[in-house]
């Protein structure tokens, strides 16, 4: 029998080759986290906040025209709940909202194109009810609602506005939408974008940039 001795010495190393490629394979999925655990985390770190400020953009469809529009905020937030929102593109443009209780628990003042609501006015009023919605802990009590008994599915890594970002979608939940994206800040473990979907088609989504957290706000940040 004649012996092949290049034949005998390649097997050796394509078999070393395959359980070094699978070990790989192996160690890339260990590094990626469990999608629903991305999600607690970011519930948690949710808590942990003190302060922070951001930019978003929203967009949603509107129900009567079925065109998207565009709402560009600022954002200011502190325990335990100084509030502060400065619309900078959409349809109340110019627009500032805040919320001190330092100054007053019951109600907000603020500015309407440009112009200061004389006296403030009261907190529970119907037309404020989206400001006390904005913020993180808002959005991520709204989102573990809308997620509930949802399958929670990693989509890998993704950037927004340049910071690098978990991607997850969620189906099948127990609420109207069918699929919700989120997008998960690796660094800080802060929400940065959502997305909601109606029948596979995008009803509604906000994106978050220019992120400092814990900056240190000062309460009298907080004024018109």
């Amino acid at each position: 029998m004649k012996w092949n001795a290049p034949q005998w010495t390649l097997r050796p190393a394509v078999l070393c080759l395959a359980v070094l490629f699978a070990a790989t394979s192996l160690c890339a999925a260990a590094d990626k986290p469990a999608p629903d655990k991305i999600f607690q985390e970011m519930l948690k770190q949710s808590l942990k906040l003190k302060d922070y400020t951001f930019k978003f953009d929203h967009s949603e469809i509107n129900a009567k025209t079925k065109k998207e529009e565009h709402t560009v905020c600022d954002f200011l937030w502190k325990e335990p709940d100084y509030r502060k929102l400065t619309v900078n593109e959409g349809q109340h443009k110019g627009s500032i909202v805040v919320y001190n209780p330092d100054k007053s628990k019951t109600k907000v003042f603020g500015k309407q194109g440009g112009m200061e609501i004389p006296g403030g006015m009261p907190k529970d009023t119907k037309m404020v009810e989206p400001f006390f919605k904005v913020g993180w802990q808002n959005d991520l009590m709204e989102l573990k609602k809308l997620t509930r008994d949802g399958k929670f599915t990693l989509d890998g890594e993704d950037t927004v506005k340049g910071r690098k970002a978990w991607k997850i979608t969620v189906t099948g939940a127990k609420d109207k939408y069918d699929k919700i994206i989120i997008w998960v800040d690796q660094k800080e473990k802060v929400l940065m974008r959502h997305e909601y979907y109606i029948k596979g088609k995008f009803d509604s989504g906000t994106v978050i940039y220019d992120i400092k957290v814990n900056p240190g706000l000062k309460s009298d940040v907080f004024k018109p």
